[in-house]
C-alpha cells in the first residue's frame, strides 16, 4: 500500500511535530494526538477500501473517521469530511452522508471529488418504479462522465488522484453495469479501472474482477470471462472470489457439479463467504440434497446477521435472495415428505415455503424466483384466483422489462 504508507509518514510526522510543541499542555496534546490518530487510521481504512473495493473496507474507515470527528469538534478539517461523507454513500447511508459533504463544501467548494459525491448521491436512494430508477441512473452515468472530464485535469500528485481516478471509472462502470443494453460499456470503465489500479502498484481488486466476469458471462462472453478468472487466479491463488467466480460460470453452463469443487475452495480460503454458500444451496437443490440446501443458507444467514450486528446493514436484495431460498428449500422438503405419503408434513412445508416467498417479495416485489413458485403453491393451496391472476400479472410484467431492465439483481433465488 504505497499511498496508505506515504499518509502514515506525513501524519506520524504531524504527531510528533505537535506532541514536541505541546509538551507544556500534556492533556490537551494527547487529546489532539487521538484525533490525528483516528484521522491516519480512517485515511488509511479508507485507500484500502477503495483498491480493495469492499465495503466492509469503508465501514472501518466510516468508525475511524467519525471519531477524529467527535474528538476535533470544531476542528474537522476538509479532508476527513469528505472521505467520510464519500464513505457514507458508498455504504448506502446517503442521509449521514449529507451534512458532512454540505460542510466540506463550504470549505472547498471546486473540488471535483464533489461531482463524484453527487454522482453517488442521485442513485443513494432506492427508486419507487423501474422508470424513475432508469433515469437516477441516466443522470448519475451523465455526473460520472463530467466527473472523469474533471478528473483529467486535476494534479497527477494531488492528494489521492490515483484513488479518485479509479473510482470515478468503478462507480461508472457499475453504474453501466445495471443497465442490460450497458453491460459493453461496463466492461470498457471496469477494465480502465483495474488499468489504474496496476499502473498505481495496487493488485486488481477481487470484486471488480467479479463484476467484470460476471459482465463478460452476460455478454455470453464465457471464454472471456474464464480467461479473466484463471489470470486472476496465476496472480494471487489463495483469493477467494477468483474460486467463486469460476465456480459461477460453471454454474451458468449447467456443471453443478464442477461448479460445486469451486465454491467448496472458496469456502475453505474464506469461511465467512455467504454468497459462496448461496450459490452451495443452489447448487444442493439441483442435485436434491435438502439437508445440505438448508446447512448453506443457514451459514449464510449467520454471516450476514454477524455484519449487520458490526454495522454493515444487509441490503434488501440480498435478504430477499435469501428469503427466497428457504422458500425453495421448504419446496424442496414438501417434494420428499410427498413421496414418504407425508399429508400433513407437506402442507406445512408447502405453508414455510409461502411464508418465505412472500417475505422475499416484500423485500423486492421483483423477485422473479419467489414469484413464479408462489404461483405454483397458491394453486396447490387453494389460494384465491384474485391473487393467482394478481401474481401472474406481476410476473408478466417483470416479462416485459427485458430491454428497459434497471438495477438487475443477478441473484441465486430470485
Amino acid at each position: 500500500m504505497r499511498h496508505a504508507a506515504a499518509a502514515a509518514l506525513a501524519v506520524l510526522g504531524l504527531l510528533v511535530a505537535r506532541g514536541t510543541s505541546r509538551a507544556q499542555d500534556p492533556a490537551a496534546a494527547a487529546a489532539a494526538d487521538a484525533v490525528e490518530l483516528h484521522r491516519l487510521r480512517g485515511t488509511i481504512a479508507w485507500q484500502r477500501a477503495v483498491w480493495r473495493a469492499q465495503r466492509e473496507g469503508f465501514q472501518r474507515a466510516v468508525t475511524e473517521l467519525e471519531r477524529a470527528r467527535s474528538g476535533a469538534a470544531s476542528r474537522s478539517d476538509f479532508t476527513s469530511l469528505f472521505l467520510l461523507g464519500l464513505s457514507y454513500l458508498r455504504l448506502g447511508r446517503a442521509a449521514d452522508a449529507e451534512p458532512v459533504l454540505r460542510d466540506a463544501r463550504a470549505m472547498s467548494p471546486s473540488f471535483p471529488g464533489f461531482v463524484l459525491t453527487d454522482a453517488l448521491q442521485l442513485t443513494a436512494v432506492k427508486a419507487e418504479s423501474s422508470d424513475q430508477a432508469k433515469s437516477q441512473a441516466d443522470a448519475a452515468l451523465a455526473k460520472y462522465d463530467e466527473y472523469l472530464a474533471k478528473i483529467e485535469a486535476y494534479p497527477k500528485d494531488g492528494a489521492f488522484a490515483a484513488e479518485l481516478l479509479f473510482l470515478g471509472y468503478l462507480f461508472r462502470g457499475q453504474t453501466n453495469a445495471r443497465m442490460s443494453p450497458r453491460y459493453d460499456h461496463a466492461v470498457e470503465d471496469l477494465d480502465r479501472a483495474l488499468a489504474v489500479a496496476v499502473d498505481h502498484g495496487e493488485p486488481p481488486p477481487a470484486e471488480v474482477m467479479s463484476l467484470l466476469a460476471q459482465m463478460h458471462q452476460h455478454l455470453n462472453q464465457i471464454d472471456a470471462a474464464k480467461k479473466l478468472v484463471i489470470e486472476a487466479l496465476a496472480r494471487d491463488p489463495g483469493e477467494a472470489v477468483h474460486y467463486y467466480n469460476y465456480g459461477v460460470i460453471l454454474m451458468g453452463s449447467h456443471e453443478e457439479a464442477a461448479a460445486r469443487q469451486w465454491l467448496e475452495g472458496a469456502i475453505a480460503r474464506r469461511p465467512d463467504f455467504p454468497e459462496a454458500r448461496l450459490k452451495l444451496a443452489y447448487v444442493s437443490l439441483k442435485t436434491d440434497d435438502p439437508s445440505g440446501m438448508r446447512r448453506q443458507l443457514e451459514s449464510a444467514a449467520v454471516t450476514y446477521e454477524a455484519r449487520a450486528r458490526a454495522g454493515t446493514p444487509t441490503d434488501k436484495q440480498v435478504e430477499a435472495d435469501l428469503e427466497s431460498g428457504f422458500g425453495q428449500y421448504w419446496m424442496l422438503v414438501a417434494k420428499h415428505r410427498q413421496d414418504d405419503g407425508d399429508e400433513p408434513g407437506t402442507l406445512r412445508a408447502h405453508q414455510l415455503a409461502m411464508a418465505h416467498l412472500r417475505t422475499a417479495l416484500a423485500r423486492v416485489p421483483g423477485c422473479v424466483g419467489a414469484l413464479s413458485l408462489l404461483i405454483q403453491l397458491c394453486a396447490l393451496t387453494d389460494a384465491p384466483d384474485a391473487e393467482i391472476e394478481d401474481l401472474k400479472r406481476r410476473l408478466a410484467d417483470l416479462s416485459k422489462m427485458s430491454e428497459r431492465e434497471i438495477d438487475p439483481y443477478h441473484s441465486t433465488f430470485c
